[in-house]
């Protein structure tokens, strides 16, 4: 009987021993597996976070395009202001209305004052330009640039000239009051009011 009983002890022994070895086994294998799956999720977050890159905001750069450097600003214009010669920029541009009191050539807009031109009704006056002021009658039909009026004006008319009966179309270049230069071409037939017109007045040369 004792001997019976040590034999089932033993093989009692003998299978929990089994049993302990297999659970060991098991939480061997179950250890691993779950290390694999952390590493896999790992290595994926790292290939998403190289994919997608460093984000915008939080004081992070700007991401280069795929195309080449980004450039910041918007891209220089030969049409600006700036691009245009001092020398050509005109202070002022438009029509004014002639009249008996004249006009101040150097005012921007030009205002009603006898500084540089009147405008004169009786028989045989019209347009007179400033008693101390010399111009230049101009033909062509393209207004002229600052630098043709200065040189029309060399030789120019006398001082004080007058374009009496002057038809639409004419036109001449003036020195005005304080040396700024001038270009001026009746726009309209002058009516009761005046005459109509159409100025460029560029302003003092930079020194």
């Amino acid at each position: 009987m004792a001997d019976g009983t040590e034999s089932t002890n033993d093989e009692s022994k003998n299978q929990t021993a089994a049993d302990g070895g297999n659970s060991g086994h098991r939480t061997a294998v179950t250890a691993a597996l779950i290390g694999a799956g952390g590493a896999i999720v790992a290595a994926a977050i790292g290939v998403a976070a190289v994919l997608i890159g460093p984000q915008s905001g939080g004081g992070g750069g700007a991401v280069p395009s795929a195309h080449g450097p980004s450039v910041s600003g918007s891209p220089a214009s030969a049409a600006t202001p700036s691009a245009i010669p001092k020398s050509q920029t005109a202070q002022y541009r438009g029509t004014r209305m002639l009249t008996g009191s004249g006009l101040d050539l150097d005012h921007t807009p030009p205002d009603p004052s006898w500084e540089d031109l009147l405008y004169e009704k009786r028989p045989g006056r019209g347009i007179m330009v400033g008693p101390a002021l010399t111009s230049a009658s101009w033909s062509a039909p393209k207004p002229p640039s600052r630098a043709q009026c200065e040189e029309a004006l060399k030789t120019g008319l006398p001082a004080g000239h007058v374009f009496g009966h002057a038809a639409p179309g004419t036109a001449f270049c003036m020195w005005t009051n304080v040396d700024n230069v001038a270009f001026v071409r009746i726009a309209q037939q002058a009516g009761e009011e005046g005459v109509p017109v159409d100025l460029i007045v560029w302003g003092k040369q930079p020194t």
